[in-house]
């Protein structure tokens, strides 16, 4: 008896391997399954990444095309009227102390008085326009 006995727990010793075995299969196929199908899909969105990537350097490349700065200043200048500023536009204030402001213009030359009054009647009609 002690030989069917020792049979009988080697039987059931190799069946319990047998079943470790079938176990350790099945979870290493799916595993291996599960594995694939993430590889699947990181595949299938890094492609749709590069074509994104792709679409948004055409659409920078159609936008430079389209906002060519020559156009936006012709459009400026002759659909919508407007100029570029002139010299006398613009003027520097210099304080010299906090009671005291003084204006330099050195870029017009010595003009008239008559010129002068021509410069200010257009520059205010030139902002009711």
């Amino acid at each position: 008896m002690n030989k069917s006995k020792a049979n009988s727990i080697i039987n059931i010793i190799n069946i319990c391997l047998v079943l470790v075995m079938l176990v350790s299969l099945v979870i290493s196929v799916n595993c291996y399954i599960e594995q694939y199908e993430k590889i699947y899909r990181t595949k299938q969105l890094t492609a749709q990444l590069e074509d994104e990537i792709n679409n948004g350097e055409k659409l920078r490349i159609e936008y430079e095309k389209r906002t060519n700065i020559r156009e936006v200043e012709d459009y400026a200048v002759k659909v919508l009227g407007l100029q570029k500023y002139s010299n006398y536009q613009v003027e520097y204030i210099t304080y010299q102390n906090t009671n005291k402001t003084v204006m330099f213009d050195n870029d017009l030359p010595q003009e008239s008085v008559l010129s002068r009054v021509a410069a200010v009647f257009s520059i205010i009609t030139e902002y009711f326009d």
